[in-house]
């Protein structure tokens, strides 16, 4: 998954005192989209000693292995534009997780993240004071209310729902153009465990009910903020499935011989379905 860089080690430890060296790698953020080169295929940063403009605010992001990234942003907290350079543009984020190498993919979409969330707290959303940074940790602080706000995580839930041999496999709609198979996810809602997620979500996207939940793995997914959580788990009942119309084009049951390979080596989803292909169940029946 996206999140497999070994043999790197990706550090989130925040360190207030790192300032960026002439190798440090410097990601200028903007709506989801990392300023980058990514000829043939091949991603790369600027680096802060190439830069001329060194004005503005280098925010310590994370290191893998021994590199530090830092992002570029203006003294008010806003995104620092990024130099005009021939071959190099903003990519998004959906562009950037499938070019290599893959610790530098994953470096792009993890400050992707970050830039956003320090784009949308520049203020503060109790009394609209400027925000500042902690000094400890990463998390923007109000100086008049003294409201913290830290990086946002939310839970979701993905779901693979099993009945015999068969798979419940999904199509998001209003994805014309995207020919696979999901699985049923949604987002953790207020005062409900994760395991309730899994329950709601299956009944209010497809009408069936499950049981003997499994825990499969997590994935952190830059691309909604999210923690994911994948489980396995049998139907509860008949398999007749009541489509939401207002997420699912598709909602059905498909046999394991009859699932297409998609395992993308990046997301969970991917994984889980490509999992019950070869494996049915395996560990978790």
């Amino acid at each position: 998954m996206i999140q497999d860089i070994a043999p790197h080690v990706y550090h989130n430890h925040y360190d207030p005192e790192k300032a960026p060296a002439a190798d440090s790698p410097v990601a200028f953020v903007k709506n989801r989209s990392l300023f980058c080169q990514t000829a043939m295929g091949a991603l790369r940063f600027p680096t802060w000693g190439e830069l001329e403009d060194k004005g503005g605010v280098f925010r310590f992001l994370f290191t893998i292995d021994q590199t530090d990234y830092f992002l570029a942003l203006e003294e008010d907290g806003s995104p620092k534009a990024a130099p005009v350079w021939e071959d190099w543009d903003y990519v998004p984020v959906f562009t950037l997780m499938r070019l290599k190498p893959k610790e530098l993919s994953f470096a792009a979409l993890f400050a992707c993240q970050l830039g956003e969330w320090y784009g949308l707290n520049r203020f503060c959303g109790r009394c609209g004071t400027p925000m500042v940074h902690s000094e400890k940790e990463r998390a923007m602080q109000c100086p008049h209310c003294r409201n913290t706000v830290y990086p946002r995580i939310n839970p979701v839930v993905i779901v693979g729902v099993r009945s015999g041999d068969k798979l419940l496999l999904t199509k998001y709609k209003g994805r014309p153009n995207v020919p696979f198979y999901a699985l049923v996810a949604g987002f953790g809602e207020i005062g409900e465990t994760i395991e309730e997620t899994v329950a709601r979500e299956v009944f209010e996207e497809t009408g069936v009910r499950v049981k003997n939940l499994r825990f499969y793995k997590s994935q952190p997914w830059a691309l909604s903020d999210s923690l994911l959580f994948g489980f396995f788990c049998d139907l509860d009942g008949e398999e007749t499935i009541k489509v939401d119309g207002n997420e699912l084009s598709v909602a059905e049951w498909v046999p394991r011989g009859e699932i297409p390979n998609r395992d993308d080596g990046y997301a969970l989803t991917a994984e889980m379905i490509e999992y019950f292909r070869v494996k049915g169940y395996g560990d978790y029946a």
